[in-house]
């Protein structure tokens, strides 16, 4: 192969910038795409878009009325066009989520799947790569074993000859391939492997490149009757799944009718959310900037589950709580591994991610049917409706927590910061928990009706977590209005500052406050007695810990403002006061952002 076959560009699909996911929950006709094995238990799940109005959950009712769009196919060169009955005809599913015990488990693994299916018959091999800076160890430990898994495939007796072929591929903004056809010589390949130059441009374009994969060497399935298998090595969900998922569907139906089975070596997804981070120390000028850059590593299921709403109060702990694991891969991924018969291998869960058993985590498995039938089962239910038309309230209009600290230095200086925050965001905050409470109460009614424990856990926390924000939001304004008309002396002779800290005391709430937190505490400790164990349990016991009133604390921040930086005090207001006065700072004071961060 020459130097330029090593750098072929394949012609791909122009990269576009996904836009806002707005499905609509639609009760169609289309029979189901996988069978009823254990990858189609119904689970949670998120819608992608927010519903505008003052009404949401009627205007999701009006989108479950309408009808679905037919997703159009393309003709391949190499694979023949499907007809619209083989759009709705049933593939089987056995692919499955494995923990694999990160590279070289996943390798063991890979070995077993390549010597099954040469025993079968003549096989291809495609090894797809992630060309991106963050997988480049993974590239190289995979690539130093290469030699080490065809051995293994060659002792049993199953891989002499041209019974077993390789080719390689990197993707990126675009697919490179590395061999010109594939080969039956594995040190040259894993050298092309090794060399495989970063791309720099952040995105992963995945499905881009199966497409691009299957033009150029579908023939040895169509024409050899070859087993052929699809390795991709990725620790992201891909960029180019489509608005939708309509790419995403295509090509899984694609890839599945051909009989292609596709296995990935990849990460986790982070739990209810998009984006996980990756810390990065890199150089701009005269600054060093270190800073955890966003990856696009979830969510488990196709539409976001968890309300991604910040921890009030719960400084040591949000980001622990912002970082745990899902135990499954990404959706896109884990549903093509499923359709076709593969697995998805989980190599690595971040070192800062908080992991759980995954045998606890096996009935909380996600739901890889497609769209079209999510959309039909969520539409089903008021309640799956709800949730994920509230969650996705959250995900798009995010909001910062209130501050908790105000300056008491004079009485003036004090009434004016608690006359700002009172008009600040504290009322956004409690508009969307109105909101969105309105939305989870309607769905309430058919909550009873959930049987999945996907569902059950996902339903439970969300509400349970929005009553409890509405009883602190109450607290907040009452402590707030009770300063601000008649202000306490301090006790202590050097307090300059007030701290609103997490308190039992509810005694001045109202009967409808206190009848509030009781049913949030209801709600959450349900999800931590049924769910022990998991993710949703994990935040349900961080909110029940967390008093739902709130108490003065009288605290002294020095003249600089540089406050417990580095004095080892862990104590709550103490943190609070850190926190609340980094915001403070970087208002005052912008730091400079960096303008060409690293592409992870």
């Amino acid at each position: 192969v020459t130097e330029m076959m090593l750098q072929e560009d394949i012609a791909s699909t122009p990269f576009e910038e996904p836009e806002e996911i707005v499905p609509d929950f639609k009760a169609t006709v289309q029979e189901d795409f996988g069978n009823d094995s254990n990858m189609n238990t119904l689970s949670s799940s998120a819608m992608q878009a927010a519903l505008r109005g003052e009404e949401p959950f009627k205007e999701v009712e009006r989108r479950l009325e309408t009808e679905l769009i037919p997703i159009e196919l393309p003709t391949y060169d190499q694979v023949a066009q499907p007809n619209r009955a083989d759009l709705t005809s049933v593939v089987e599913t056995r692919g499955t989520t494995e923990h694999a015990g990160g590279v070289e488990g996943a390798m063991d693994q890979i070995a077993f799947e390549i010597a099954n299916a040469c025993r079968r018959n003549k096989t291809l091999v495609v090894w797809l790569f992630d060309a991106s800076n963050s997988q480049k160890d993974r590239r190289e430990a995979i690539a130093q074993r290469f030699k080490n898994i065809y051995e293994q495939v060659g002792l049993q007796g199953v891989g002499e000859g041209d019974l077993l072929l390789t080719a390689a591929v990197s993707f990126g903004d675009k697919t490179t391939f590395l061999i010109d056809e594939p080969t039956s010589t594995i040190e040259p390949l894993a050298d092309k492997i090794m060399q495989i130059p970063n791309d720099e441009t952040g995105r992963e374009n995945v499905f881009t490149a199966l497409e691009d994969v299957s033009r150029k060497w579908g023939k040895y399935r169509m024409r050899e009757k070859r087993e052929v298998m699809y390795i991709i090595v990725t620790d992201e969900r891909g960029d180019d799944f489509g608005k939708e998922g309509e790419k995403m569907e295509r090509v899984i139906h694609e890839i599945a009718k051909a009989g292609v089975r596709v296995h990935c070596i990849g990460n986790a997804a982070i739990f209810g959310r998009e984006k996980g981070y990756v810390n990065v120390t890199w150089t701009e000028g005269e600054n060093t900037f270190t800073q955890d850059l966003p990856v696009d590593q979830g969510p488990e299921t196709f539409y976001p589950e968890n309300l991604e709403l910040d921890f009030w109060g719960l400084s040591s702990r949000k980001r622990q709580l912002n970082n745990l694991s899902s135990s499954f891969g990404p959706y896109p991924l884990n549903r093509l591994c499923a359709e076709t018969g593969g697995l998805y291998l989980v190599a690595g869960e971040g070192d800062r991610t908080v992991k759980y058993d995954f045998e606890l985590m096996r009935p909380y498995l996600p739901d890889y049917r497609p769209i079209p039938d999510l959309n039909r089962e969520i539409g089903s239910s008021k309640a799956k409706t709800a949730l994920v038309t509230a969650s996705q309230k959250f995900r798009i209009d995010r909001i910062n927590m209130p501050l908790l600290t105000f300056d008491g230095s004079s009485d003036q200086i004090l009434r004016n910061e608690i006359l700002e925050a009172q008009k600040g965001e504290i009322v956004i905050l409690d508009y969307r928990l109105d909101e969105v409470l309105r939305i989870l109460q309607e769905g309430e009614k058919d909550r009873d009706q959930l049987t999945e424990p996907r569902w059950r856990a996902a339903f439970d926390l969300a509400i349970g977590r929005v009553l409890a924000m509405k009883v602190r939001a109450y607290g907040y304004n009452t402590m707030l209005g009770q300063m601000r008309i008649n202000i306490k002396p301090f006790t202590k002779p050097n307090s300059n500052f007030w701290v609103l800290v997490p308190s039992t005391d509810m005694a001045d709430a109202i009967p409808s406050v206190r009848k509030m937190a009781k049913q949030a505490e209801e709600y959450l400790r349900r999800v931590i007695d049924e769910h022990p164990g998991t993710p949703w349990a994990t935040i349900a016991e961080a909110e029940f810990a967390q008093a739902m009133g709130w108490t003065w604390v009288e605290e002294y921040v020095p003249k600089d403002g540089n406050m417990a930086m580095g004095n080892g005090n862990n104590d709550l207001p103490q943190l609070l006061l850190a926190e609340d006065q980094r915001r403070r700072e970087e208002m005052r004071n912008p730091r400079p952002r960096p303008q060409n961060p690293p592409k992870q």
